[in-house]
């Protein structure tokens, strides 16, 4: 029984869930897109342009 509720309990099975709904949530609001789009033109004279919005976006969320 002991090594069930080990697994069960463990902390990345219970936020692997949350990080697809949040994932779900931005993608059907259009947040994540706007997130992106800020982030682009903000940075998007900067040589490297996606990774920098990438990382300001993830920084930011």
């Amino acid at each position: 029984m002991a090594p069930t509720y080990n697994v069960a309990s463990s902390y990345v099975l219970s936020v692997m869930p949350l990080f697809i709904l949040m994932g779900m949530i931005l993608f059907y609001s259009g947040l994540g897109k706007d997130l992106f789009d800020g982030a682009d033109r903000w940075l998007g004279h900067v040589r490297g342009e996606l990774a920098m919005t990438l990382f300001s976006m993830v920084y930011y969320i």
